[in-house]
């Protein structure tokens, strides 16, 4: 005779409490309107949990999502009632949908008491709240402003699912939630399957800032991380106050020599000429002639600075080798007038974008303007009543220059239809919220560069803010202008920096050639 099957202790566990739960969880299904399909589904989901729970030795209260997560990985070996979804296996066919179940029970046990709320989600609503008002009075769109609010919510969600406080926020909780296989109660997706997977984590970020500046998570990043190097700290003072750079050379410098410090080494007493010029060879290999240039220039006066402070030996500047550059070596690029204009009528005349970028690129047309005298450019520095514009160039001393009708009437269109009202002196802001300068002149190149692919002119190589300015010196010399005329439009010092506009009147060497020797052409 074969003995009696012993039952199970998962089953006389789950008694007339589990069953009364589960009779309202199903009540609670049906008030939010679910298919019959869908109840059955989540109420199996739901037994499976219970059971798995006592299997475990686990109270409701333990119910987080460390304790979902490991019943979505667990090997089943359950007992078998009827739980409405079949043999649960680790198959994302059927793992989804029985963890979607486990998943709205688990919020179903939190909403009716069963399971505490640690009030993690309700202060984060609140201030997220506030944040909301905060990039409202930012000048973020209403639709952006949704899409935060989505983003966010789903943060919190995670969140108060994992136990984790506002205050216990720190970078590797961001990164976690970044990888993390979504779990969450409502429609969210995992992050890595989601299109726009940096415009959707950065309302995260910016969220986190905003704790983080109201003292709400300490541990978080800091709203402005830096960028600097604090080992050049000193090179960065002596630079401002003894060789009076300007800030975009000053950070140039410092990211040449930081890529140099790790073939140097921090022990400047042990710096000798070998030691220079192998770490200069070791970062010269895969760069322009260009770069080059700059490389050298920047490891030239980081040697001086130590120098300066008796750190090294003076010899040792010599050790730095010199790049070859002839002048007059290369022609300028420029593009004909026809496409400068061309360029200039890619632009939205509806769009705020458009009627700044119009701007932008006029006063590098018309006034042969750098992209550092543009992103310089302040409300102050233009004359109206005269019809002038004063610009600060590399020599930081201030140059009157006249304003052209099309120009004064672009800027002036900015400012009145496309420019923000916020309390800014600089001209050109950013298009997007919130409205402020732009950080560095690589904007304006790139308002260049996308406005040579909106006209069509991929055949044009070089894609900076000079380029419009070197066509507007080309076409002043080839409409009869003098040498000395050019310099005073570009501002420069001597004549001889001008010399290379000449090389590309084609039209006026052919005039001034010597025959070739035997008459050959």
């Amino acid at each position: 005779m074969r003995p009696k099957a012993e039952r199970h202790p998962s089953q006389e566990t789950l008694g007339a409490a589990d069953e009364s739960c589960l009779a309202e969880f199903e009540d609670y299904l049906v008030q939010a309107c679910c298919s019959e399909s869908v109840i059955e589904a989540h109420r199996g989901a739901a037994k499976h949990l219970l059971v798995w729970l006592a299997m475990e030795r686990r109270p409701w209260t333990d119910i987080d999502d460390a304790v979902l997560r490991r019943f979505q990985s667990h090997r089943c070996q359950c007992p078998p009632p009827n739980y409405g979804h079949g043999c649960y296996k680790r198959k994302e066919s059927r793992s989804r949908p029985v963890m979607r179940g486990a998943v709205c029970f688990a919020q179903f046990l939190e909403q009716s008491g069963r399971i505490p709320q640690p009030g993690i989600h309700e202060e984060g609503q609140r201030q997220l709240t506030v944040f909301l008002k905060r990039c409202a009075e930012q000048r973020y769109t209403t639709e952006s402003r949704k899409a935060f609010r989505c983003t966010v919510s789903h943060f919190l969600i995670w969140l108060h699912w994992r136990r984790t406080p506002l205050a216990d926020i720190t970078p590797d909780t961001l990164k976690r939630f970044m990888e993390h296989e979504c779990l969450c109660p409502g429609r969210f997706r995992s992050l890595q399957q989601h299109t726009g997977y940096r415009r959707y984590i950065r309302p995260v970020e910016m969220y986190v800032q905003f704790l983080a500046a109201r003292g709400l998570a300490p541990n978080a990043a800091p709203p402005s991380v830096t960028r600097s190097n604090p080992a050049l700290r000193k090179f960065r003072a002596w630079l401002r106050q003894y060789r009076g750079v300007s800030e975009a050379t000053i950070h140039n410098y410092e990211r040449e020599v930081t890529a140099l410090l790790p073939g140097l080494g921090t022990d400047t007493r042990l710096y000798d000429a070998a030691r220079v010029r192998e770490s200069l060879i070791r970062r010269l290999e895969n760069v322009s002639r260009h770069h080059a240039l700059q490389v050298t220039q920047a490891a030239r006066m980081y040697l001086r600075y130590l120098v300066a402070n008796g750190d090294c030996p003076p010899t040792i500047v010599n050790a730095v080798p010199k790049c070859p550059a002839w002048n007059l070596s290369t022609l300028p690029r420029h593009i004909s007038m026809e496409k400068v204009e061309r360029l200039i009528a890619s632009c939205d005349p509806k769009g705020r974008a458009g009627l700044r970028d119009r701007a932008v690129l006029l006063l590098l047309a018309r006034l042969g303007l750098r992209a550092g005298d543009v992103l310089g450019l302040r409300l102050n520095d233009i004359d109206w009543p005269n019809a002038r514009l004063r610009v600060c160039g590399k020599t930081r001393r201030a140059t009157w220059l006249p304003l052209p009708q099309d120009v004064g009437d672009s800027l002036l269109e900015y400012l009145e239809k496309a420019r923000p009202r916020v309390n800014e002196e600089i001209v050109f802001l950013r298009a997007n919220a919130p409205p402020r300068p732009f950080s560095h002149s690589g904007a304006i190149t790139a308002i260049v560069r996308y406005a040579l692919r909106r006209a069509g002119m991929h055949e044009v190589t070089y894609r900076g803010a000079n380029l419009l300015r070197h066509s507007a010196a080309t076409e002043l010399l080839r409409s009869g202008a003098s040498l000395n005329a050019v310099a005073a439009l570009l501002r420069h010092r001597s004549t001889d920096t001008s010399q290379i506009y000449a090389k590309v009147d084609v039209g006026l060497l052919q005039h001034v050639a010597q025959p070739w020797i035997g008459g050959a052409r």
